[in-house]
């Protein structure tokens, strides 16, 4: 499985994703944000999808990132 992963912006409407991740078992992936995310509060969502995209998960809500 690899993973998906979304880090938003709700209140700026400025998003970052990672549409093909590392694999699920590394347990270990990292988002590279925009210069305008910074300072934000961004709220992060992951999921997985098999390497075919025969299967996925749903997203699952991880939190928010508070003005980091």
């Amino acid at each position: 499985m690899l993973a998906l992963l979304l880090a938003i912006d709700f209140k700026g409407q400025q998003a970052v994703h990672v549409n093909i991740g590392a694999f699920r078992s590394s347990g270990t992936e990292v988002v590279t944000l925009r210069d305008k995310l910074v300072g934000q509060s961004v709220h992060v969502y992951l999921g997985f999808v098999a390497k075919d995209r025969s299967r996925q998960s749903s997203s699952q809500y991880l939190g928010v990132l508070d003005q980091w």
